[in-house]
């Protein structure tokens, strides 16, 4: 199959096709607001469809962890928006779990888009044009997912000449070019490479487990504009990153390996203002291994999966009306598991699963009145699972009213969606363990119901935004993987044993302050939210916080740029611990550990707090190009946070869990780079 999509994309990329990136449809008026806004805030905005518009040429002047300018980390300082901790990948946006958000690449889906376990993107800042994000589905043609949908947008212009920046610091080096081929083609090229352990291999230790870390990304973007109404984009991305925990006092050397890969080619025909057609083809995959050799046991055992993706998508935009489909096929391996001296794969589901996925989606947006809007949609899905999974199906309706005055917005939207994937993953262990799984005629597909309100409001002349949402989603069919690292590396391992099925619910308000304008902009952001789930099994049985689950939280970032050559900035988060399931008992029984767990995510981590200083110093030499250097200051209060928690065996065999913290709590950075 993969053979066939490869020659399916190389035709597609040399031949005529039909594509666009959306753009949105607007009354006028709206446009000029959008706009004025924009300029004078934040270095995000949002748009008529009520997404978050990050400008990437923005992203100097804010705060940098460890001298980079990371996107996720900025989206995580928005109300509503969490991330676990710094062993936790991908974001929590209004209560969902990681697996309900479709990140992106041009609305490609990447499955995991987390380097050094958390710390920073898979997205290298310099090749993308803008960050989008939504916290929720309010229109139609929304991905086939229940949280949020954040995408890295790449830009179609040809430059004049080339351009690039290259940047180099202490842990990382990457470097982006953009190089016009003639007046009608541009090709650009970023790469990025880690060598952390040579200077920061000491911080990376955690009690007496030492981490041996890299990791790598590489990107590239071509732009054909073939005339003044077609242009042909097409667009690469790799990335992998290898992680070994050495010294583990419960288990031997342990190592794990995650990667992602992503092809796609799009074709835009433009026809006129707010009109255009745009048609993707693509493929992604994602897939990681851990491998262990446990103590006392002999032998090195490991489980693995992948899933990949091979898509076609349409997407009609005609002034008011949206429309477009999307037909998906997936591949999954959910468990492949090793074992010592074993002459092959053990578990009963070891094989590959394929399913597909039919969308056709419609919305209309329409003036009820001079002020007052409404956008109208659904979404149809039919989803298939080949080998006795049967056929699904499923019908989304989208409702959104909008209210406009000079100076305020509000909306609220209602919305169903649907999803027919589901992550499995030990998000408890602080390493990433990821399993995907298909739905089917006995796992139903997840689905969810949410109502969500907000309002933005300019005052005192537009010097200051205030920003308030409040929502509520019931969630249904969810999913929960039990299991422990102890059970993935048994002999006796088998995913579907694990996994337990319930409900949920996510509500909360958050509320946003922005300084707009002069020398110091920034925003305060304070988060109220529940997330919770309802299983019906082993320790698990009743509601219970999810993994996730951050009561309260605030977060603070602030920049000064007294001059053109000199910034600092700052950002300041406090959270309530998360989450998690505290051992009452571990031993051994015929080669194998087993542990016995307390009541589901009774216990939490301590509260987390952080705050980051950054410092940029710029100027220009006689050839025009910007140089600048980079001082970041990572946990400058030196708060010890806990990460995670893990269990320790003593040589008397008494068992007891331990949270592990970072050994060097505060982190100094800096970096050099150079835009031309």
């Amino acid at each position: 199959m993969r053979t066939a999509f490869l020659l399916a994309l190389i035709m597609f990329c040399v031949s005529p096709a039909f594509t666009q990136e959306p753009e949105k449809t607007q009354n006028i008026s709206l446009d000029s607001v959008t706009v004025k806004v924009k300029r004078i805030s934040q270095p995000f905005g949002k748009d008529a469809d009520g997404r978050y518009v990050w400008d990437m040429k923005s992203f100097g002047n804010l705060p940098q962890i460890l001298s980079t300018a990371d996107p996720l980390h900025y989206a995580q300082m928005l109300p509503g928006i969490q991330t676990n901790n710094e062993y936790q990948a991908g974001i929590h946006v209004q209560g969902s779990d990681n697996e309900h958000n479709s990140i992106s690449i041009n609305d490609i889906p990447l499955y995991n888009v987390s380097h050094l376990l958390g710390f920073f993107s898979s997205f290298i800042t310099s090749h993308f044009k803008d960050m989008r994000l939504i916290e929720q589905a309010q229109t139609a043609d929304f991905p086939n997912r229940l949280g949020a949908h954040l995408t890295m947008a790449t830009d179609d212009k040809i430059p004049d000449r080339i351009t690039g920046e290259l940047s180099a610091g202490l842990m990382s080096s990457q470097g982006s070019l953009h190089i016009p081929m003639g007046k009608t083609s541009a090709l650009s090229l970023s790469a990025r490479r880690s060598y952390i352990n040579m200077l920061y291999g000491s911080w990376l230790r955690t009690d007496d487990n030492r981490l041996k870390y890299s990791f790598y990304d590489a990107n590239a973007s071509l732009s054909i504009h073939m005339n003044s109404k077609h242009i042909l984009m097409i667009d690469a991305y790799i990335g992998n990153d290898d992680a070994s925990l050495l010294g583990n006092n419960y288990m031997g050397d342990t190592r794990d390996k995650w990667g992602n890969l992503m092809v796609s080619a799009r074709h835009r025909i433009l026809m006129g203002k707010n009109s255009n057609i745009q048609t993707t083809l693509y493929t992604t995959s994602y897939k990681n291994k851990l491998e262990t050799a446990l103590m006392p046991l002999d032998g090195k055992r490991s489980i693995s999966a992948k899933i990949a993706d091979y898509g076609l998508r349409s997407d009609i935009t005609w002034r008011r009306f949206k429309s477009g489909m999307e037909v998906v096929g997936h591949e999954i391996t959910p468990q492949r598991q090793h074992l010592p001296d074993a002459p092959q794969e053990n578990g009963q589901h070891t094989h590959r699963e394929t399913s597909h996925e039919a969308s056709l989606y419609a919305g209309y947006k329409t003036p009820l009145t001079g002020s007052l809007f409404a956008d109208i949609g659904t979404r149809g899905c039919i989803y298939h699972k080949n080998g006795g999974g049967g056929t699904l199906y499923s019908f989304n309706p989208t409702v959104r009213l909008s209210y406009y005055t000079a100076q305020s917005k509000f909306t609220l939207s209602y919305a169903v969606r649907h999803q027919y994937l589901f992550l499995s993953e030990l998000s408890g262990e602080g390493i990433p363990i990821m399993s995907w799984v298909s739905s089917d005629q006995n796992n139903k597909p997840q689905y969810s119901k949410g109502i969500l309100a907000t309002s933005e409001n300019n005052i005192l002349n537009r010097r200051y935004k205030v920003s308030l949402a409040i929502y509520y989603k019931r969630l249904y069919n969810q999913m929960q993987n039990t299991g422990t690292l102890f059970d993935v590396i048994n002999n006796d391992f088998n995913l579907y044993d694990n996994l337990a099925w319930g409900n949920g619910k996510n509500y909360g308000a958050s509320i946003m302050i922005a300084k707009c304008t002069g020398a110091l902009k920034g925003w305060l952001c304070y988060s109220y939210g529940k997330a919770l789930r309802t299983l019906q099994t082993g320790n698990a049985t009743g509601e219970y916080p999810a993994n996730h689950d951050r009561t309260h939280e605030i977060n603070l970032l602030a920049n000064y740029s007294p001059s053109n050559r000199w910034s600092f900035s700052a950002c300041f988060i406090a959270c309530t611990g998360t989450p998690f399931t505290a051992p009452t008992c571990l031993y051994m029984l015929n080669g194998n550990i087993i542990s016995q767990m307390g009541k589901h995510n009774a216990n939490r981590l301590n509260v987390y707090s952080r705050l980051d200083l950054s410092a940029n110093y710029k100027w220009k030499d006689a050839h025009g190009y910007e140089h600048g250097i980079n001082f970041s200051l990572y946990n400058a209060l030196c708060h010890t946070n806990d990460l995670y928690h893990y269990v320790r065996v003593s040589n008397s065999q008494k068992v007891y869990y331990k949270t592990v913290k970072f050994v060097s709590p505060m982190l100094p950075s800096v970096s050099y780079f150079v835009r031309f």
